[in-house]
C-alpha cells in the first residue's frame, strides 16, 4: 500500500470518504471502492499523483477505515503536542 500525501484536504477527502462508506452500505462501497481504485491506477492520475508529490494509493474499504482511523490518533496526537485547541 503507498502513502499519500497527507496534507490537510488529503484527511478531509478520506474522513469524507469514511462517513460516506458508513452511510451508503457495502455493495455501493465496494462499487466505487473498485472504482475509483481502477482510476487511481491509471497512467493519467498516476502522472497527477506524483506531479502533486503523492504517491497513489489504492485501498479496499477495511484498510481505508484503518488508514482514517490512523490519521485522526495522529492529528489528535499533534495538535495536543502543539497545543492547538478548537474554538
Amino acid at each position: 500500500m503507498g502513502s499519500a500525501a497527507g496534507g490537510s484536504n488529503d484527511v478531509f477527502a478520506r474522513a469524507i470518504g469514511k462517513r460516506l462508506q458508513d452511510a451508503l452500505g457495502q455493495p455501493v462501497v465496494d462499487r466505487l471502492n473498485a472504482e475509483i481504485n481502477r482510476q487511481i491506477q491509471s497512467d493519467e492520475m498516476k502522472a497527477f499523483f506524483l506531479k502533486e508529490g503523492a504517491e497513489p494509493a489504492p485501498m479496499k474499504p477495511p484498510e481505508f477505515a484503518a488508514f482514517v482511523a490512523s490519521e485522526i490518533e495522529r492529528w489528535k496526537r499533534v495538535a495536543k503536542a502543539a497545543d492547538i485547541k478548537p474554538d
